[in-house]
């Protein structure tokens, strides 16, 4: 149920970090301010405390283990805020997906979150990480018009 790993680690330059399986391999890795804004965003939220079961809280890192059936959400979040300027711009995104309002749309993030992974074993996670976040961007751009025009 918990097969995916949430680590933040508290450095000079933060590291957020998901990570998958007994080995945790690293699925998407991101660092600096907006490693914080993101992990402060996912671990804030009530509705996603149900889906997290603490592993390890020290001063220095934060690691929970994460439910396999929000990993794509979380995953999605942390691939949309990928080189971001301005993280809080994409702050509705994880909101209106755990309200539920995107509920139809889980099973289209679902699947480009795999892919990423698919691609991400020939390519490498950060090449994909790029490819990939750039499509959901513009996705995540379509899916909020709709939304707010309903």
């Amino acid at each position: 149920m918990f097969d995916y790993k949430l680590t933040f680690k508290e450095k000079k330059k933060p590291e957020l970090m998901v990570t998958m399986g007994r080995g945790e391999e690293i699925i998407i890795k991101i660092s600096g301010k907006l490693a914080k804004h993101i992990f402060d965003r996912i671990t804030d939220n009530p509705r996603i405390w149900e889906y997290l079961e603490t592993s390890n809280i020290t001063t220095k890192e934060k690691r929970y283990n994460l439910r396999a059936d929000i990993a794509p959400i979380i995953i999605s979040y942390i691939l949309l805020n990928r080189r971001s300027p301005k993280p809080e711009k994409w702050d509705w995104f994880l909101n209106v997906i755990l309200d539920g309002k995107l509920s139809i749309a889980g099973k289209g993030i679902s699947n480009i979150v795999e892919m990423f992974l698919t691609v991400s074993n020939i390519i490498g996670y950060r090449k994909a990480a790029d490819i990939v976040s750039s499509m959901l961007k513009t996705f995540a751009e379509k899916v909020r018009v709709s939304v707010s025009s309903k």
